[in-house]
This record gives structure tokens, sequence and C-alpha cells, in this order.
């Protein structure tokens, strides 16, 4: 079965590395440091930027923004220990005693938001923050990442709350460090184990595994509980993928070679024919696409001219067709490798979503609802209501009406904390 070609951009890069990546045919440099982290949560000599968290915090006066509902206008939200407790008309709902009172009058309100594939997630935490983000995807995972994982999650550490994938699983050469080599189907099984007991979240494949240990491991993986993600190897077909569950694919690593005309450079001419058939076999596989149209649009303007034009139209133009045709989408940026912002970057990969013709408030869910469900916590995640999670974003007006309200927050409520829009601009800066 032929291979097809692949984003060469995912990983977590060594020191310093020059790639050819395959898919776009151009040298890039990416220099990258492996976070360390202290036992506190402090990254790279941060020092703490917030108190303890607030016994119960008021939002006085703010409008709500939140899927599934028309926006409530001059609403008091009272949150306590994390948690929304009381939402309802301003005047008419009752404030707890000592209750930090937020003067948000005038304001948006709406869940705080998810980057679904980063990397540096130790690293470039309050950067992420600054910007809105609570909950973040990490899609290579280290010890480092895991002892802030714990930290934020206790309060010792202020951060989003992270959702981490497993070192990447490879076929020879590794591309980048931790990698774990499954070469064999009989590799499989003691590669499932290990991810279950080390208690990463996802387990995330890579370009060079083999396809017998590639379908192995995912069969294994599903009878475990264990859901699969990460690239569409360069040696498995994307019905292959498909099939065998992946629980997301990035990039849209594998619909490159079906869709390409012959003789083509990848996405730069598409069979529009094939994109119903990809799309209906994506929605039935129930797996999710996390396409980061905005790094890619990075080497597709290295590429440049006419060539590069068309490759982020057909990429924007199949995620238009897989929004259309119901299969699910994820919002995330591949930062961390030095090529898209960490925290800005998601409100890039947004407009990216919106160029392809998706609607602010769809961009708005997927970004909050819809990346929830994914990490299977839409019970407590993505929504204004009594009895979700109170990390939320302030903001200086309707996000529907223009996603460039997210530049600039003017509050977030994080762990219980009030955040102001100064201490957010401070956090950005980092």
């Amino acid at each position: 079965m032929p291979g097809h070609t692949s984003t060469g951009i995912s990983g977590h890069p060594p020191p310093a590395t020059t790639l050819l990546s395959s898919w776009w045919q151009v040298p890039i440099t990416i220099v990258v440091v492996l976070t360390a982290c202290s036992a506190t949560g402090a990254v790279g000599g941060t020092p703490p930027v917030t108190g303890p968290p607030s016994p119960s915090i008021a939002l006085v006066g703010v409008n709500i923004r939140t899927p599934d509902k028309t926006p409530a206008l001059n609403q008091t939200i009272v949150i306590s220990g994390g948690v929304i407790v009381a939402i309802g008309p301003n005047g008419g709902t009752s404030i707890p005693e000592g209750a930090q009172i937020v003067d948000a009058g005038n304001q948006w309100v709406m869940p705080g938001l998810f980057d679904m594939h980063a990397h540096e997630v130790a690293r470039d935490r309050l950067v992420m923050a600054g910007h809105g983000i609570v909950g973040v995807r990490g899609m290579w995972g280290t010890s480092e990442h895991q002892a802030v994982q714990a930290d934020v999650a206790r309060g010792a550490a202020v951060g989003p709350t992270l959702f981490l994938a497993s070192p990447g699983h490879d076929g020879p050469p590794a591309s980048w460090p931790l990698t774990r080599m499954v070469t064999r189907p009989d590799d499989a099984p003691a590669a499932v184990a290990r991810v279950r007991s080390e208690g990463w979240a996802f387990l995330k494949v890579y370009d060079h595994l083999p396809r017998a240990a590639f379908m192995a491991l995912n069969s294994i993986a599903r009878a475990e509980g264990v859901r699969v993600v990460g690239h569409v190897p360069l040696g498995v077909s994307i019905d292959d993928a498909l099939t065998a569950g992946m629980a997301s694919i990035e990039h849209l690593t594998g619909y490159g070679d079906p869709l390409t005309s012959p003789g083509a450079f990848a996405w730069s001419q598409i069979e529009l024919a094939a994109v119903p058939r990809l799309v209906a076999a994506t929605k039935a596989a129930g797996t999710w696409n996390c396409p980061t149209l905005a790094v890619t649009a990075i080497f597709a303007r290295r590429r440049g001219g006419e060539v590069g034009a068309k490759i982020i139209e057909n990429r924007r133009r199949f995620v238009r067709a897989l929004y259309d045709g119901g299969a699910r989408l994820l919002i995330g940026t591949d930062s961390g490798i030095d090529l898209v912002a960490p925290g800005s970057g998601l409100l890039e990969e947004m407009r990216e979503f919106a160029a392809a013709g998706i609607p602010n408030e769809a961009i708005l869910r997927l970004a909050t609802l819809e990346a929830a469900e994914f990490l299977g916590v839409q019970q407590r995640w993505g929504r204004v209501a009594v009895g979700f999670r109170g990390d939320l974003l302030l903001l200086h007006g309707d996000p529907a009406h223009a996603l460039e309200q997210l530049a600039q927050p003017a509050g977030l409520i994080l762990a219980g904390r009030h955040v102001d829009a100064a201490t957010l601009a401070t956090w950005r800066g980092q």
C-alpha cells in the first residue's frame, strides 16, 4: 500500500534540528529547549503571580455568551470553590457575604478556551492563560509536563489544565527525543500497557510506525480503553486509519494522497469528487480532526507562488467540507515548535477556520464545548452554566460578532482566581 506524504511538523523536537519536510519539501530549522520545571511548578524562573483562590467570586452586570443558548444580558454569575453556583439577573441574584465582587458591566463572558494541540505546555502555560486558554492538550508528553499537570490540579501552580498524550510511538528512524519504538505487532501490548500505567490520556502515533504495528496498537488500545491520536503514518492509508479507530488525526495527515490530483504537489490540486466519500468515512468512524491550518499555512507560504496559495485554499476547503458533513473538528495550534506563537496562535487558528467559511459561533463552540466533549469533560467544562467549572473568559465585546475580541481579554477566572486585564497582559508578555 503506497505511503502518503507527511507534514513533518509535529512532535517534540530535539534541541537543534534541521528538517527537510517530506510534505512541503522546504528546509526548516527548529530550536526548542525541553522544558525544565521545579517541584513548585514555577517554569523557567517565572515568579508567582497570584494569591490563593477567593472563596467566592461574583461577576456583576455581565453579558453571557455560551454554546447552545442565546446571549443573556446584564447577569450576575456567582462562583464558589471554582464552580458556578448561581446565575441570574443583575440585582436579583444573591451574592454570598465576603465574595469578591467583579464589576463586569458591559463586558461579555464565555467559557475559557482550549488549545487542542500544543507542545511546550509547561514552559508556555502562563502565556496561554494570558490569552484565555484554560485547557490544553499536550501532544508529546514528558515527565516535566506531568509534574506541572499535577501542580496545577492541586493548586500549587497557575495555568491551564493539561490533558497529556504520551510520547510518540514510531518506527525507525526516530524523529524526536523520547520516541517509543514499536516495530512489530508483538511490541504493541507492552506499549499500550506502559501508556496506561504512566497515566497518559492518549497514546500518540507518528510518521514511521509500520502498518502492522499501527494496526496492532490501535486494536489493543481500543480493547484497553486507550484512545490513539496523532499522525497517520506514512505507510498507512487514511481508510486504514479510520477503520482502526483513531480518536483524532493531526494536521490532516493521510488525507493528502487520496485527495491530491495525480502528479500534483500535495494539496495544490485536489479531486473534489473524492471529498464526499472521505468526509462520510471520517464521520462514520467517529474520528476527530485537528487540522492546525495556521502552522501548515506557514509552510505553504514558504513554498510560495500559486502552489502555496492553492494549498492553503484547498486545506481550508476540506476543513469546511468536514464541518458541513458533520465530521468532528478540534482547534489546535501546534505551538511549542517555534513556528506558531503559544497563546495568540489559537486566535490565528480560529481566523483560519473563519477563512474556511465556518461561522464565528461554531468556531467558539469548537474551542470550548466540543473540545471538552472530545476530552470527555463536557459535563464540567465548556458552558457558562450552574454546576460547571468557573474557568471563564471576560471580554470587552461579543466574540460571536468579532473573534478579535479574544485578542486582549478583559479578565479571566481561573481555578477560583480573578485575573485582571493588566495581569493577563503581563502573562502574554512572558
